[in-house]
């Protein structure tokens, strides 16, 4: 886990599947930049949340939790090397780790 004055990061558990299908992963605007596609039912959310879990065990990523919001789960992002540390691509305007 990593946290910040207004965010936290951490590692998908299966209870996670709704409020990433609700709050991101049904959003045609959260989707519309991403190279992921839109998940249109619950059924398709749980199996989604399971794939994550699992590549999240081999690779550097996180779900966004957003502190002001009562802790919801606001996005996904990807660890990163960059020239001047590790930074988190979806939100470089927030974090500099």
């Amino acid at each position: 886990m990593i946290e910040t004055e207004s965010l936290i990061l951490d590692k998908a558990k299966f209870l996670d599947w709704k409020e990433m299908y609700h709050n991101v992963w049904s959003q045609p605007e959260r989707a519309r930049y991403m190279d992921w596609n839109l998940t249109t039912s619950e059924e398709a959310a749980r199996i989604r949340i399971v794939k994550t879990i699992a590549f999240q065990k081999e690779h550097d990523t996180y779900l966004v939790y957003e502190k002001s919001s009562g802790f919801s789960l606001i996005s996904s992002t990807t660890k990163t090397d960059s020239k001047d540390g590790h930074q988190y691509d979806l939100l470089r305007y927030k974090l500099k780790l």
